[in-house]
């Protein structure tokens, strides 16, 4: 008999799941780090089927799936059965659960999962988002525009990148401009970087840092999670830490997979565009009880950061 159980964190045998999925930051170190978190387990027969840690707030005294610091870029469910028909069993008995359990869901997943047609059956609503992804087969260096390549040209004349695994080093007041969320994504850095899963590179020119980027790493993939660079410096210091950065997962490190996570801010979409990555697409979902709320979530969405500016009348 299938049992879906909410577990504590401590509860879960995380180097069993590290062996079932080896393209997921999910650990007992990044996962501690939220203030609210339910873990949704699957199980027959003591057998872990799926795994789904569900990051909640409280909202005028209701449960609501949601990230209150965006920590994690992904936050997809984990199913350890292969079959197309196992796995959309699976996440149908999630989604049925959270919908008795949560008033709202408010969540991403992840590129790859492509259960989607249960969520959809469940009225959830489902928006392609887009990420940048490298592979060996795709490098940046083969797909990278020619004005970013310049750039890059550029910057390795005049600047030096440094790696370390020192989170420490890394000057997160200008890496992550809300303050509100500084510490809890320090917080979360840190923690990886101790694990052995992230590094820092940092750019210097004449002695004097001028920029930063920080990359974590599961057993397939390093993600870019913080960047930030000293605007009228060196030109293409941005995109010669990406550059970098590529190289030490791809070559170094052997990882599959190089994700710059992707951005629905259209400047930095496009800067990650420039760089010439895969456009790979991941679900972000959403879903309320109360169906005009639904429809207020999907407007604030269509609306945040001026995606669509004045395009859309009033």
């Amino acid at each position: 008999m299938t049992e879906i159980t909410i577990s504590n964190i401590s509860s879960v045998d995380w180097d069993y799941i590290k062996y079932q999925s080896n393209s997921s930051l999910y650990s007992f170190e990044s996962l501690s780090v939220y203030e609210n978190l339910d873990l949704l387990t699957i199980t027959k027969q003591k057998q872990l089927l799926a795994i789904w840690p569900i990051p909640f707030i409280w909202k005028n005294g209701k449960k609501i799936a949601q990230r209150q610091i965006r920590l994690l870029p992904y936050h997809p469910p984990l199913l350890f059965k292969k079959h197309v028909l196992d796995k959309r069993k699976l996440i149908s008995a999630l989604i049925e659960y959270i919908q008795d359990n949560y008033y709202a869901v408010d969540l991403p997943l992840s590129p790859g999962f492509d259960t989607l047609t249960p969520l959809s059956v469940a009225g959830i609503h489902v928006e392609w988002r887009n990420t940048h992804v490298f592979t060996l087969a795709h490098s940046l260096h083969d797909h990278v525009h020619i004005k970013a390549k310049n750039h890059i040209r550029s910057a390795q004349k005049k600047v030096i990148v440094t790696c370390s695994k020192n989170a420490d080093l890394f000057d997160f007041n200008l890496g992550i401009v809300t303050e509100s969320y500084r510490m809890a994504r320090k917080q979360l850095a840190s923690n990886l970087i101790n694990s052995g899963r992230g590094v820092i590179f940092t750019a210097l020119a004449d002695n004097d840092i001028i920029g930063q980027a920080l990359v974590v790493n599961d057993r397939q993939t390093a993600y870019l999670f913080h960047t930030w660079f000293k605007k009228n410096t060196v030109r293409g210091v941005a995109s010669l830490l990406v550059s970098t950065a590529y190289d030490w997962a791809l070559t170094n490190k052997q990882l599959q997979f190089f994700d710059l996570e992707g951005s629905i801010i259209p400047s930095i979409d496009r800067f990650f565009a420039s760089l010439g990555g895969l456009q790979t697409p991941y679900a972000y979902i959403q879903w309320c009880r109360d169906q005009e709320e639904m429809l207020s979530m999907i407007r604030d969405t269509l609306f945040m950061n001026l995606r669509l500016q004045d395009k859309v009348k009033k």
